[in-house]
């Protein structure tokens, strides 16, 4: 038996050769009537068969299934070979064996593994038990080759999981099949590659993501900068006012403040003359407060309205019927401030109806649930939403199949309590609010993806030895034979 520095890797593998002691061969070779026999296959004979094996290893399942295939193949080999008649494995070579198996289930059963990654290990299934078996190390050192590439695939698997970087890992082991020569060098070669792939879409990934963060975040200082300026407008706003005055503020003066106030900010002359044109326009058109503009002033808002609807891009036909109705408003409210008169009729503004139309839908957009209060178990959610880190990763459950899109969170606001979502390659961006997020994940139509901190190797031997129980009488198998 192999001599293990690693504590996991050499308890498991002694449990095991306890275990292969303690019961009767599995491989259904040895005579039913002559009992035990000892191992009889030397190591290099046992490599040379797995190397006649390997051109045919593309219909082995990949895991237990597939290894206790390839065991029995190679066993019924070696005994046509040599004439062993009852060929027996070494206890380091049973183990690793069963080691790998079990190593492969995994992969297979892990659901954050990408199940698309199988068919890539599944073509060096064979080349990673050959170096497992004449390379001790293989399980004993994080830093061996083949390893290390086992190590990556499955970690290539789960962080772009759902992604076409997936179907991109199978390359890497095409390379290894076709330049392995039974050491670890073509896993060593081919790993380096892979390293280098993964950067590349690593800080693909990153640079397209944080294109869409800062989208967001601009949107974000839009929204804000919108707000302030309704809050502003809406002082302006009367229930009577005629409605293409409410068009005018809505969709001109609204829009045009916005630009102002992003580009400029607050302490620009342009700024502080637009506010005043505002107050202006509410006074001059309002009977009762007609008297305190003059006609200077009059003229003055008039041609600052003008300017906004060019800087809008408004057409020269509408420029001119909003300008129109605002003389005839304003000339109105005048007289109407001695003695009450009907008001005018006003032209129509053709873009304002659609305009006015589409702001409407809008603002009638929000989802039903973000307008009711959060539950107990909702507001919950919410609280542990605000903490989690940038990165985290969630599911999203697509149809009652249960199909699934994983996204990333790549930014959140505490002002807007909305929070950005890009794929894994970082493209697709999708903004969703906490509000509505905490509700769809009590529901289960979300799911937090649990960050997983340990590597795959560790883990897994970890794991192996877990479902080994010792007793006072000795060790109990609990796994499958191979």
């Amino acid at each position: 038996m192999a001599g293990f520095s690693n504590q996991t890797t050499r308890k498991l593998f002694d449990a095991l050769a306890q275990q292969h002691s303690a019961s009767a061969p599995g491989d259904g070779m040895a005579p039913p009537s002559s009992g035990f026999i000892k191992p009889n296959v030397e190591p290099a004979t046992l490599d040379r068969a797995l190397e006649r094996f390997t051109p045919k290893q593309t219909d082995l399942p990949v895991g237990r299934e597939g290894i206790q295939q390839l065991k029995k193949e190679v066993l019924n080999d070696i005994k046509n070979q040599t004439g062993l008649f009852y060929p027996k494995l070494g206890a380091y070579e049973e183990s690793a064996l069963d080691v790998m198996g079990m190593m492969l289930d995994e992969v297979r059963q892990t659901e954050t593994i990408d199940p698309r990654v199988i068919s890539g290990i599944g073509k060096v299934q064979v080349p990673l038990v050959r170096v497992a078996i004449n390379e001790p190390a293989f399980f004993d050192e994080q830093t061996h080759p083949a390893r290390q590439f086992l190590e990556t695939m499955v970690g290539a698997a789960q962080r772009w999981y759902g992604s076409k970087v997936i179907e991109d890992l199978d390359k890497f082991s095409h390379m290894v099949t076709h330049n392995f020569d039974g050491s670890s060098k073509a896993f060593a070669e081919a790993g380096d590659d892979l390293q280098k792939f993964l950067r590349m879409t690593e800080i693909k990934s990153r640079k397209a993501e944080s294109k869409w963060v800062k989208a967001a975040q601009g949107k974000e200082k839009l929204e804000l900068t919108r707000n302030e300026v309704d809050t502003l407008i809406n002082r302006y706003l009367r229930v009577d006012m005629a409605d293409f005055l409410k068009d005018l503020l809505e969709l001109v003066v609204k829009d045009s403040m916005t630009l102002t106030l992003l580009r400029e900010g607050p302490d620009s002359q342009q700024w502080k003359m637009q506010v005043k044109a505002v107050q202006a326009l509410s006074h001059m058109t309002y009977p009762r407060e007609a008297g305190q503009i003059s006609k200077t002033e009059r003229t003055t808002v008039i041609k600052e309205l003008g300017k906004m609807m060019e800087q809008l891009g408004f057409s020269a036909k509408d420029k001119q019927a909003s300008l129109v109705n605002l003389e005839k408003c304003a000339h109105w409210a005048q007289k109407s401030s001695e003695n009450p008169e009907p008001e005018p009729g006003y032209e129509e503004v053709s873009a304002f109806n659609p305009l006015s139309k589409k702001r409407k839908a809008q603002q009638k957009k929000k989802k039903i649930e973000e307008l009711r209060p959060l539950n107990d178990e909702e507001n919950a959610m919410l609280a542990k939403l605000r903490l989690l880190p940038f990165g985290s990763l969630f599911d999203f459950i697509q149809n009652q199949q249960m199909d699934k899109i994983r996204y990333k969170l790549s930014w959140l606001s505490p002002v807007s309590n909305k929070a950005l979502f890009v794929t894994l390659t970082g493209n697709a961006p999708m903004e969703r609010s906490l509000h509505s997020l905490a509700i769809d994940m009590v529901r289960g139509t979300v799911v937090y993806v649990k960050p997983i901190t340990e590597g795959f190797f560790e883990r897994t031997l970890k794991k192996i030895m877990e479902s080994l129980r010792f007793g006072s009488e000795g060790t109990k198998n609990v796994i499958p034979a191979t």
